[in-house]
């Protein structure tokens, strides 16, 4: 969790963390973004919201949800897009953050979820899951390298680098 790493950092017990964008740098640390990252709907093969094109927020409404821990950053999301949209939805709540789990259950119920692309990426691109057409304009923080910029380590500064080479044109 973010209190587990700003801990960590606190007690210099890291020399490099891939994580989002935090809302402060530390001192002594900088921010390097490497993928940008979007909020997505999806859903399972079979869920009838498959076989529509264009779909506006409200018409998903009407469907039930899958949503996760309420300390991550998607549920967050979702609970913003529904204060905004004036709604209660009907959710069934999951405590894991695997995607295997989550997939299994909107594989086996007519369930829609609001998750990061880069969760569900691998699912989407094999065809387990499906994103839904519909534009969902919610602010999300870069996934990036958070590193010392005071003795940083040899190890540390290669990493750095390999990773910002390897993302260096990442936009998912």
């Amino acid at each position: 969790t973010i209190e587990q790493i700003g801990s960590a950092l606190a007690a210099e017990a890291l020399d490099l963390v891939v994580c989002r964008q935090p809302d402060v740098v530390p001192s002594g640390w900088a921010f390097t973004p490497l993928l940008a990252d979007r909020f997505v709907v999806v859903c399972g093969r079979q869920h009838p919201l498959c076989q529509v094109g264009a779909l506006a927020v409200g018409d998903l409404w009407a469907y039930t949800w899958l949503q996760g821990p309420t300390a991550s950053a998607a549920r967050r999301a979702f609970d913003q897009l529904a204060d905004t949209h004036g709604v209660v939805p009907s959710i069934r709540l999951v405590s894991a953050r695997s995607a295997a789990i989550h997939w299994a259950m909107l594989s086996a119920e007519p369930l829609l979820s609001l998750m990061p692309y880069s969760f569900v990426r691998q699912l989407l691109e094999t065809g387990q899951l499906h994103e839904l057409a519909v534009d969902i304009h919610l602010p999300f923080e870069d996934i990036g390298v958070l590193y010392r910029t005071q003795e940083e380590g040899e190890a540390a500064q290669q990493m750095r680098v390999f990773l910002s080479r390897q993302f260096a044109t990442g936009t998912p």
